[in-house]
């Protein structure tokens, strides 16, 4: 089954998550972007009528969906599987902006008009609260490697906050303060969009109603370009490479500009209305402003959303729109993400958390914070396990181990290391059974042992010598005579009993440093056929570059 589930999740890596702004059902879907068949849907009962704000998927497997009520402090949490019932409500100080999550789904970041919210989704302990803007925040977003979060509001400022700044032992303190702060805009900022390159030099294009499109650099502290266009932006995004950037109008236009071919000017002007400028290709499909824009992992595709609940998937190389459908309402959430199992696996079942919606209210003045500790499996680890268990098998059953071969390892294969050869192993059963004896010994064996002597000398010292016929009266001198003589045999037994056990314990020693050196005669064998395996290698590489 999980073999079957990894094929189709590595035969369709990725579907478009879609949500919208309205009380209808069905206000979050997932689109498969080859057909544009809807794989997946959230009918949003639990909305009780009320209009879905924005929604994001949380967890490495996408099992939770966190949609947010528009113009109400409310929060839903429901299971992404459709036969798991798992759901959870939190009521907020405000209704949520925007908002984001770590890739585990362990902490979450929320913008309630001017102010930033850090919750634990393992506890509900909020964790940071204080006001990033004058105005209200438009967007929110965590870099690639989440260690910095990017807010930008209707004041026109951009701020670059560190994570673990938010996350320390003073989150108490109201007067945490941006790394990096930028008017990016004088008028309202109304998207943002980060670049993807692992390295610390982060990038952040935004969009305002100033009609500018900006790049900011957080490493130089800097913009990098500055773009003016004839309409008011709306939407922005770059893609994976940073070569391009995608801009959406407030007439539904879409612009496609190659950084590529700025000619090093920190100064564009651009014409979304020019249909016939071929140097900045022009997207039409959308007669209302764009709200989100998306592109795949390749960069081949190319997802946009509008005011009215249009959207569209576009081929970037022909400009063509391969798929276009409608929602009920404006598009508050658009992305390509990972086709997990979760979405349609019938017997799939949650390995990670619960999202914890019982959300605090004040500050935690705990010294800890509650996190999730994740666990990666590395399947190439298989292999020098097997080999290790080999070894460790041969030693246990008392197999000696072939140094060399022709000039090469006779190294076994994991598999084949589980089928010893039998005969081998009976030859050596007996000393195999005396050596996990001698390994099962620990030290409170042998004091369990001790004891077990001295209890067995004591009832021999309180026994009577012989069998006793008949009763014998004897005086008090030969009586103190027989128990001296008593107590001298018993203390003769107890340190016969004594030596015993330490001619035991010393050859239990013996054959662990026995063992030990044999083992360290093992790594040195491996480290010597590394060697040669190693010089062969350096000399098939030689000849090939000859």
């Amino acid at each position: 089954m999980s073999k079957t589930i990894s094929d189709l999740e590595s035969r369709h890596p990725e579907v478009l998550f879609v949500s919208a702004s309205t009380s209808d059902p069905y206000p979050s879907i997932l689109v498969d972007p080859r057909t544009g068949v809807s794989t997946w849907s959230y009918k949003g009962a639990q909305l009780q009528g009320s209009v879905n704000g924005t929604a994001i998927l949380i967890g490495t497997r996408h099992d939770h969906l966190l949609s947010s009520v528009k113009d109400r402090g409310l929060l839903h949490a429901i299971a992404t599987p459709n036969h798991d019932r798992f759901y959870a409500k939190a009521v907020l100080p405000g209704p949520i902006e925007s908002m984001c999550a770590t890739g585990d789904g362990t902490i979450l970041f929320a913008a309630i008009r001017n102010q930033i919210f850090v919750w634990s989704l393992l506890s509900g302990e909020l964790l940071c609260a204080f006001e990033a803007h004058y105005q209200p925040i438009v967007r929110i977003d965590l870099s690639l490697d989440e260690s910095l979060l990017v807010t930008a509001g209707k004041d026109g400022v951009l701020q670059v906050y560190v994570v673990v700044d938010l996350l320390d032992a003073n989150r108490g303190d109201s007067t945490t303060s941006p790394i990096r702060k930028w008017t990016a805009h004088y008028m309202a900022i109304t998207d943002l969009s980060l670049s993807l390159s692992p390295d610390s030099n982060l990038r952040i294009a935004t969009v305002g109603l100033d009609r500018t499109a900006s790049i900011h650099s957080v490493a130089l502290n800097s913009c990098l370009l500055k773009i003016t266009a004839d309409r008011p932006l709306t939407a922005c995004v770059l893609d994976q490479s940073e070569s391009r950037i995608f801009i959406g109008t407030d007439v539904g236009n879409i612009a496609q500009i190659s950084l590529y071919k700025t000619d090093s000017s920190t100064d564009l002007t651009l014409q979304t209305s020019d249909e016939k400028d071929c140097t900045v290709p022009i997207f039409n499909g959308h007669e209302e402003a764009i709200t989100k824009l998306s592109l795949n992992g390749d960069g081949c595709l190319l997802a946009s959303g509008d005011k009215s609940g249009k959207y569209c998937i576009w081929d970037i190389r022909s400009r063509q729109c391969l798929k276009v459908s409608t929602m009920s309402g404006p598009i508050s959430a658009l992305r390509f993400v990972r086709n997990s199992a979760a979405f349609w696996a019938k017997n799939y079942e949650v390995s990670g958390h619960r999202p914890n919606l019982a959300l605090e209210r004040t500050i935690t003045d705990s010294a800890t914070i509650s996190l999730y500790q994740k666990v990666d499996v590395d399947d190439k680890q298989g292999y020098f396990d097997g080999v290790m268990g080999q070894i460790l098998e041969r030693y246990k059953y008392g197999i000696p181990t072939s140094s060399k071969s022709n000039g090469s390892a006779n190294l076994m294969s994991p598999a084949a290391a589980n089928k010893l050869n039998a005969a081998e192993v009976s030859k050596n059963f007996q000393s195999a059974q005396e050596y996990q004896e001698e390994q099962r010994m620990s030290k409170k064996s042998k004091k369990r042992l001790q004891k077990k002597l001295n209890r067995q000398a004591l009832f021999q010292l309180s026994k009577p010598p012989g069998k006793v016929d008949e009763v014998v009266i004897v005086s008090d001198e030969e009586n103190e005579k027989n128990e001296g003589k008593e107590l001298n045999e018993g203390n003769e037994r107890q340190e016969q009993s004594n030596e015993q056990l330490n001619r035991t314990v010393s050859d239990s020693s013996q054959n662990e440093s026995q063992e030990i050196a044999a083992l360290k005669a093992e790594i040195t064998r491996l480290k010597s056929i590394n060697a040669e395996l190693y010089k062969f290698g350096l000399e098939r590489i030689t000849q090939n570059s000859q």
